[in-house]
């Protein structure tokens, strides 16, 4: 009996945070990121906070949060990618902002270096990769002129890659050294290195 009020009160919790998770996705095209990042996790945890395995308004509830999470990633990514090419700090902060209250801002961070990191390997491979014209070397349907200028063309198109997305990461660094969590306590800059140190010191798997 104990046990069965136990369910039946985490239940009610769930419930009633869900329920202010749905207030905030109801505002259509105005969402506010950020309020619903955080009704969500309000959510998550009064959710996850007991046992409710078995309990079916339990399972559906999960499966409405796990489509909240979806469409709340979406919006940050979306905001998050215009943000890093227009150099918008206000659309990366918000941005991050979210990903913080989700939890997840590390990985979104090492995402958007990622992506820039393989945009140059793309960028290389296509301009002076081994199947490129600049790789054959003149003498093979081209004159030296001509293998110069598309070399010299290859590298131009490569290094504006490239300064583009040192450009975009240092960016995105200014933003996070910038931005603070709730509170004003730390940035978000102090986060990822407080994290970053904290897996460091985990002991090797076996």
């Amino acid at each position: 009996l104990c046990s069965a009020g136990e369910v039946l009160r985490h239940t009610v919790d769930a419930l009633k945070t869900v329920q202010k998770l749905r207030t905030a996705m109801a505002s259509g095209s105005t969402l506010d990121l950020n309020k619903a990042a955080r009704a969500y996790q309000e959510a998550s945890a009064a959710l996850n906070s007991y046992d409710l395995s078995g309990v079916d308004v339990a399972q559906v509830l999960h499966a409405e949060l796990e489509r909240a999470n979806a469409t709340i990633k979406q919006g940050a990514d979306t905001t998050l990618r215009s943000g890093m090419e227009t150099l918008s700090q206000s659309d990366v902060g918000a941005a991050l902002q979210v990903y913080h209250a989700l939890g997840e801002l590390a990985p979104a961070a090492r995402a958007v270096v990622e992506r820039y990191k393989r945009r140059l390997d793309d960028e290389l491979r296509a301009k002076l990769g081994d199947n490129t014209p600049t790789a054959a070397g003149p003498g093979r349907g081209h004159s030296a002129k001509e293998w110069s200028a598309g070399l010299w063309s290859a590298l131009n198109s490569c290094l504006d890659t490239w300064h583009g997305a040192i450009v975009a990461v240092w960016h995105l660094q200014r933003v996070l050294e910038k931005k603070r969590e709730a509170g004003g306590r730390r940035t978000f800059a102090s986060i990822l290195v407080e994290e970053e140190e904290d897996e460091e010191s985990l002991p090797p798997p076996d």
